[in-house]
């Protein structure tokens, strides 16, 4: 069965609310053109431009109705003709005069106009797919009119788990309320879905942290065993576990138990390309990329960027030139759905080293090696720079939910001489500005 739902970038859909109920005194109104994409089951219809209508263009409104010229649908109607990047029409309008317990619906004359208005667009833009939402202060209702029917549609950020905070969750979570607030600790607990690629020894750091901080729906994505190699950083990990290579994402998940029996894990210790994590992602209201190899970097940030999926992706680097450190460092990137950068822009994903990565023929990646194309060595691992890594990535998604300090797209640490942390502002500047993939 397949699931709709609409993606929004980042902030509009807050923006979006704001001027809807800017006035309660009267319904608004206004038009989303968005993008269908398709995985598997899944159909996603992506903003790509709100439209509002003047007072010129509303013909009567109070605050149980609202009427909109024709000429306004019209000058959509001509935009989607004229575009290639738009294939859906969503209408957003409010019910200002429901109480604040009430539950919306949509009236009477909302289904009798909304059906002719579909019958309209099917006869006269077969490619147009259409949808509606109508609003109030707590609640909403959305629907898809499909080729013989009407289904059901969700807004990711509008479809709030409410499941209320039990005894249990907050004895292990008490030290944390006066830190983010009893509000943001309910959001956080009610967030869906978030999905670690990449757990070793800085995923599985990510994966605690976020655990103590109170977020209780977690997918781990790797597909390695635990190794003697992994032992000085991989959280949970014991000699033992390396001894019978067991699955990293077992050992980490049973020690995220151990801390929280009440947690919902799932692990998938499938490659991150493979059906079920790429399920698994796009469902996903925040993914974490940890990984250390470019082509698993690129796929994520493809596929995130594509389905409108915010993610955060953290790096660390410990490099050695003649037996001596020369550098210690690491990032953290934030990315959002709309946001005019990814990793490709960025540099930080290098194409050689994802097609190299994707070659099965031995004796070609050989000669690769050979002729200098690429240096393939493993770079020195601690603890110590992926938990001061991980802590920072995962209080700056905590932040989202707080408010407290500034957002920052990329904050860099560095340990050379003396530690320091810094915004950088330099790179974004300086991307690829022909970008095949954020530019779209």
């Amino acid at each position: 069965m397949e699931k709709y739902e609409i993606r929004f970038k980042k902030n509009n859909l807050d923006k979006i609310l704001k001027n809807l109920f800017l006035n309660k005194d009267k319904e608004q109104f206004c038009i989303v053109l968005a993008k269908k994409d398709v995985i598997n089951q899944f159909v996603i219809f992506k903003e790509i431009e709100v439209f509002y209508p003047k007072e010129s263009d509303v013909l009567s409104s109070s605050l149980t109705h609202i009427s909109i010229k024709k000429e306004f649908i019209y000058r959509i109607l001509l935009e989607f003709n004229q575009r290639v990047d738009i294939d859906t029409l969503i209408e957003i309008h409010t019910h200002p005069f429901l109480q604040l317990n009430d539950k919306v619906n949509f009236s009477s004359t909302d289904n009798e106009d909304e059906i002719n208005f579909n019958d309209y667009l099917k006869s006269n833009y077969s490619n147009l797919n259409y949808a509606s939402v109508v609003l109030s202060d707590n609640s909403y209702e959305a629907r898809i009119y499909l080729e013989n029917e009407i289904g059901k549609i969700k807004i990711k950020e509008l479809d709030v788990n409410k499941e209320i905070l039990n005894k249990k969750y907050l004895d292990i979570y008490e030290r944390n309320i006066d830190y983010m607030g009893l509000n943001n600790l309910k959001k956080i607990f009610s967030t869906e879905k978030i999905s670690i690629v990449g757990v070793g020894g800085l995923g599985s750091i990510v994966a605690e942290h976020l655990v103590n901080m109170g977020f209780n729906n977690l997918v781990l994505i790797d597909n390695d065993v635990v190794e003697y190699s992994n032992l000085n950083r991989l959280v949970g990990a014991k000699y033992k576990d390396a001894q019978e290579k067991k699955l990293k994402v077992e050992v980490v998940k049973k020690h995220l138990l151990e801390i929280n029996p009440f947690l919902n894990i799932k692990s998938i210790s499938s490659e991150v390309k493979s059906d079920e994590a790429l399920n698994e992602l796009v469902e996903s209201s925040k993914v974490f990329l940890t990984t250390d190899n470019h082509s698993s970097r690129a796929l994520v940030n493809d596929f995130c960027l594509k389905y409108f999926i915010p993610f955060i992706s953290i790096g660390v680097n410990i490099s050695v030139i003649n037996n001596a450190i020369s550098d210690i460092s690491g990032e953290i990137i934030k990315i959002f759905p709309g946001d005019k950068f990814c990793l490709r822009c960025l540099q930080r994903i290098r194409q050689i080293n994802v097609d190299y990565e994707n070659i099965e023929n031995e004796k070609i990646k050989e000669k690769i090696l050979k002729r200098g194309y690429l240096k393939e060595h493993k770079e020195p691992a601690v603890k110590t720079l992926n938990t001061i890594l991980a802590s920072l990535g995962v209080d700056s998604y905590v932040n989202e939910f707080t408010n407290y300090n500034r957002e920052s797209s990329i904050l860099v640490y560095e340990n050379n001489k003396i530690p320091i942390i810094y915004e950088d502002n330099i790179s974004i500047k300086n991307k690829n500005k022909n970008c095949y993939v954020c530019n779209l």
